[in-house]
């Protein structure tokens, strides 16, 4: 089962944010809500902080997958 949850996006270095909504399985919710608060940050932050780190070296995803599978 999913649901939508909201990503809120407030300004960083002047840049203009906007809301995006995602979908995602309803198990990983709270655990990500838990990550947030682990590493003192929203889990907007902590979403764009996974953004810029995958932009900046493709070889994240890889290495995400790679532990997932």
């Amino acid at each position: 089962m999913y649901i939508y949850i909201f990503i809120c996006i407030w300004g960083y270095m002047g840049m203009s944010k906007s809301k995006l909504t995602l979908s995602i399985d309803t198990n990983l919710i709270k655990t990500l809500k838990h990550l947030a608060i682990d590493n003192e940050c929203t889990v907007s932050e902590m979403i764009e902080n996974y953004i810029r780190a995958m932009k900046k070296n493709r070889n994240i995803i890889k290495a995400i997958d790679d532990i997932i599978e």
